[in-house]
């Protein structure tokens, strides 16, 4: 029996170290964590096998790597953020073994249902870092009616470790299978304006698309055309060629009256220099916009959102610069709007008070589910993005998916 257990903790050792060598060695991600699934289910003598990482824009777990017979049933299946098992390791970032799922309160027969596979038993370890947690790894059903053991708990949370150290140093080069809803696509899009005998081509044949819950970043210098872009979102200017849509509705063909009613109902905006009215109060300036909207949030809630209900009955006066900008974001967040857009919301605040403003406008995307789009120069924010469009002489030169996107607290200015 001695002799079976050290040559167990011999092989879990040797695939680790085959897993590390090869993680040194090789920028092939899919092709060494498929081989070390391989070896690490012959390990544990496990039935399947699934890599489980987490979409915060979308809040949900999807199977990204899925071994075994429930392998491609799995596809299009999305968890709840701390659904199941699965969701409760990567919430709580502590490893589970569970001997029989269906005596478990966490277990979720969603998935078995979907899939019409029977899960009996689980190992279940985060994927986590120092600061984050990617999602988890699950081996599934120890076959010959075994139990997963400390060994194989042991090995799974090293491979997990590595996983999450390898994603987080170089990223993993897969497209997220979260089906998202389109929200706004630009098509072809072109901008000029004429001053005097002088043409000026704002934009360029831009092409680009905006989701659901994504939180995205145009970056470009002064001259780019990132404020006429944010215009042309905005419903506060028509494209000169080109299709906007803002899902089925055509914005290029819309009157003055349907611009108007797009802007009221769908976009909130929060802009560099808080535009806030100095004779009205916090509260009386946020409810100016809530009157524009059939069913706006209670003025109390959006304003403890921001953190500054005890500051309703004050004037802008007598508020600092971040906290202006608190009201300006609780006054665009009132009316609920699909699509919140951003003008340089940091630019009139130092370093640490843009930073608390970031964070919210996270929050805003990340909780709550909220699309944000945040125009900027600083390179900085970039980080904090889902997707980052670079801008440059009207053009859209670069956009950039940051697969891990740095929480806004951790920015470095």
């Amino acid at each position: 029996m001695k002799d079976e257990f050290d040559n167990k903790k011999l092989r879990n050792m040797e695939i680790i170290w085959h897993l590390t060598d090869a993680l040194h060695k090789s920028n092939n991600l899919y092709e060494i964590l498929d081989n070390a699934f391989t070896q690490a289910m012959l390990a544990t003598n496990s039935e399947s096998a699934t890599l489980w990482l987490r979409d915060e824009a979308a809040l949900c777990l999807y199977p990204h790597m899925a071994y075994g017979p429930n392998a491609n049933a799995l596809q299009g299946i999305k968890l709840k953020m701390g659904e199941g098992i699965a969701g409760w390791v990567t919430e709580n970032r502590e490893p589970q073994i569970v001997h029989d799922t269906q005596q478990d309160q966490r277990w979720s027969q969603r998935v078995d249902t979907a899939t019409g596979y029977i899960t009996q038993s689980i190992l279940c370890v985060p994927l986590i870092t120092k600061q984050s947690t990617w999602g988890c790894l699950q081996f599934i059903n120890k076959l010959n009616d075994g139990r997963f053991d400390l060994d194989d708990l042991a090995l799974a949370t090293d491979m997990a470790a590595l996983i999450a150290i390898s994603m987080e140093k170089q990223g993993l080069p897969w497209q997220q299978e979260i089906d998202r809803e389109l929200l706004v696509r630009f098509e072809n899009v072109s901008k000029a304006y004429s001053m005097g005998d002088v043409r000026v081509d704002a934009l360029k044949d831009i092409t680009f698309e905006i989701y659901e819950g994504e939180l995205l970043v145009i970056l470009g210098p002064s001259g780019s055309g990132k404020t006429t872009l944010l215009n042309l979102l905005g419903g506060m200017d028509q494209a000169s060629g080109g299709r906007v849509w803002f899902q089925n509705r055509d914005l290029t063909k819309a009157d003055d009256k349907e611009l108007t009613s797009y802007r009221r109902r769908e976009v909130g905006f929060v802009f560099q220099f808080y535009n806030l009215i100095p004779d009205l109060t916090v509260g009386e300036n946020i409810e100016i916009v809530a009157d524009l909207v059939a069913q706006p949030l209670e003025i109390d809630e959006v304003l403890t959102e921001v953190g500054l209900k005890h500051k309703k009955d004050s004037f802008p006066s007598q508020l600092s610069g971040g906290e202006q900008q608190r009201v300006s974001i609780a006054r665009a967040l009132v009316k609920k709007p699909r699509l919140l857009l951003c003008d340089e919301p940091t630019g009139a605040l130092d370093d640490q008070t843009g930073k608390m403003i970031l964070v919210l406008l996270e929050t805003i995307a990340r909780k709550t589910g909220g699309t944000v789009a945040i125009v900027t120069h600083n390179n900085a924010i970039t980080p904090m993005a889902d997707r980052v469009l670079k801008m440059r002489n009207g053009q859209i030169v670069e956009i950039i998916r940051n697969y891990y996107p740095e929480p806004a607290k951790d920015l470095v200015f």
